[in-house]
């Protein structure tokens, strides 16, 4: 599991057979949860890159959101990759608002990914105050 970056389709099918490994009872939760902070780490590394605009970091933490969904990642695995992959979109929403006026559509962009549980309600209430004073 170590070796090589792996894409995030591979990551994820790894992340899996150890959940299943774990739930069989074939390993442990130690090596449970080793396998898991390698596979994670190497998720979330392949993320950060594709930090500079909201589709690709969406889509980044809809990864994450799903894998802690169906129990891969822990919850805080999830807030990690929340918080450290969150500070570009927002500061790029912000700039934009600021630069052409999108406030309303930053807004609605920030509404929809805290809909679907991408980002926190802390994220969502820290951006929506940012841009209100615009």
């Amino acid at each position: 599991m170590a070796q090589g970056a792996g894409t995030a389709a591979c990551l994820l099918q790894k992340l899996e057979l150890v959940y299943t490994l774990y739930n069989d009872g074939l390993i442990s939760s130690g090596q449970r949860d080793a396998s898991r902070r390698v596979l994670y780490t190497k998720l979330h590394n392949m993320c950060l890159p594709q930090a500079t605009d909201v589709p690709p970091i969406a889509h980044c933490l809809t990864l994450m959101h799903g894998a802690y969904e169906k129990g891969l990642i822990d919850s805080t695995q999830r807030d990690a990759s929340r918080q450290m992959l969150w500070k570009a979109p927002h500061e790029l929403l912000v700039a934009r608002a600021h630069a052409d006026e999108g406030v309303d559509q930053a807004l609605d962009v920030v509404k929809q990914l805290y809909e679907q549980g991408l980002i926190s309600s802390r994220q969502q209430d820290e951006t929506r105050k940012v841009l209100s004073k615009k």
